[in-house]
This record gives C-alpha cells, structure tokens and sequence, in this order.
C-alpha cells in the first residue's frame, strides 16, 4: 500500500477537482476509497452522488428536444427529481429500475458523462444524474410538493415510449384481446384524467380504472387503461422495442374474433334444426 504524504495528497486534490472519481484515485494510489476521501475531507466539497464532473461544470449541461422528452417520460415513469440533503439547493434526476440494460440505454441517449450507474441493490438500478440549471428548472415544473403533470406538457411519440417502458404493461386476457396499462399510482386524479385525455387526442380510446386499493388516499392508485382494439396501433405507434429486457412488452398476438360468433351463430342453427326435427317426429 502506497503512503499517502503532503505531495500525494495534492495531487489527490487536483484529481478530484478535475472530475476523478474516488474509486479511480484509491487505484491510482493503491489504498482505499476511504483513504481518498479522508484526505479530501475538509479540502474540498465532495460531489453529490459520487459524481464524475465537479459542481462548476455541471452547470452548462445541455440537453436537445428529444433528450427533455426521454426525461419527461422517464418522470412520468420511475424517473424523479430530488434534492440532497447536504446541497438543498441542488436537484439530481434519479431512474430507478430492475433493468441494467435499460439504465445503460438511458446512459448512452444522455449528455456524454452526465450521469452515472449504481447498483442499489441485487436486483436494482440508480441512474443518477448531475445537478444542473435544466434539472432545476424541470424540477420547477413538474414538483409542487409532489409530482404533477405541468400544464404545457403534451404526450408524444418519445415521451410515451419511455413511459411505457417504465410503468406500462401488456395485459394479458384468455379469450380476449391483450390490453395496454399504462400505471399512474403517484399521481392525482386529476393528473391522470388529464393525461387520459392527451391518449384520446392522440387516438387511443382509453378508461381509467382502480389500480392500487393498498393507498390510503382515494384519489391516488389510478392506472390507464387504452382499449383492446387500439393495442396493435398504440404499439405501432411506439415503433419497435430497443430494450431486450422489455421485449415481452411487444410480444401482441392479434386475435381475430370475427369467425367466433359464425361458429356460434351455427351452432344455434345446427340446435334449432334438431329440436325442430323432433319436434315434428312427435
């Protein structure tokens, strides 16, 4: 193990300033991640959530269109936007989710190094991203004092992709056409009748219905669900899935039950004859 002296220890300092992580320096230097931060203690403010970018550059992250709707779907999803405790002021964006490769997906269609990768737990994922003025400002939106759904959000191709991915499911119902839910248990009542209305000016006839009888609040642990025949269209509509985790969410058979009541209809004709033809014997 390499002793860390005054001259080591500045240049531990220098690293980190330059956006190297802890891990990366404890390599470097052949000793612990606790021996790094005990010799930054004190020095130098440590970055939220283990960072890879000091808080100076963070600043002037920018995202494109496409990038604020992939977030926007994600919050509609398992997406949020929190604060740390020790830095108030700041806002980090956090996915948390079962899937590594959808998390690493989320990594790559972001700002290069903008967010990085934990492992929570054996079977689940934080994303976390950097605080930054975007994320401030969308926090802004879409948080007084819990999530909402801001006015000027509108539901679109990408949006809805990602929300499906996080919260949606294909349900499926012996003898009837699979259904598409899309869950809403964090969310208003009021929010969700507003994104149920959003669905129907895009085309998807949709109810809302009963999800989650566990929460105590009435008007909480709602789900959307788009009807039966629209399934086929609203996975049209998506475009095909990028995620191998998520695959079984487009595995749709379009059942046809149009040779159903054919078969019925005959049936009572085949019956009526018989009963008929027995009735004349008599």
């Amino acid at each position: 193990m390499m002793k860390i002296n005054l001259g080591f220890e500045k240049e531990i300092v220098k690293g980190y300033k330059n956006g190297r992580l802890i891990k990366e320096l404890a390599t470097d230097f052949s000793c612990h991640h606790m021996t790094i931060r005990r010799h930054l203690k004190g020095k130098i403010k440590f970055r939220s959530w283990g960072g890879d970018v000091s808080k100076a550059k963070t600043k002037n992250w920018k995202f494109s269109k496409k990038q604020k709707d992939i977030l926007e779907g994600l919050l509609l999803g398992d997406g949020c936007i929190t604060g740390w405790k020790k830095r108030k002021r700041s806002k980090i964006f956090i996915l948390a989710n079962n899937s590594k490769e959808f998390c690493l997906y989320i990594k790559k269609l972001m700002p290069k190094e903008y967010s990085n990768l934990f492992r929570n737990s054996e079977n689940s994922f934080h994303l976390t991203g950097k605080s930054c003025s975007f994320i401030k400002e969308l926090y802004k939106k879409w948080y007084k004092n819990e999530k909402i759904v801001p006015r000027d959000f509108k539901l679109n191709k990408t949006n809805l992709y990602y929300w499906y991915l996080c919260d949606g499911s294909l349900r499926k119902q012996t003898g009837r056409k699979d259904s598409i839910y899309l869950y809403t248990d964090g969310l208003h009542l009021l929010y969700v009748k507003k994104l149920s209305k959003q669905l129907k000016k895009i085309s998807f006839e949709n109810t809302i219905i009963k999800h989650n009888y566990a929460t105590k609040k009435e008007e909480y642990g709602f789900a959307i669900r788009i009807s039966a025949y629209f399934t086929q269209k609203f996975l049209d509509f998506l475009g095909k899935n990028k995620i191998h985790d998520y695959a079984y969410k487009w595995n749709y058979k379009n059942i046809s039950l149009k040779n159903k009541p054919r078969v019925i209809l005959q049936r009572s004709i085949i019956n009526y004859k018989a009963k008929s033809g027995e009735r004349r014997k008599k």
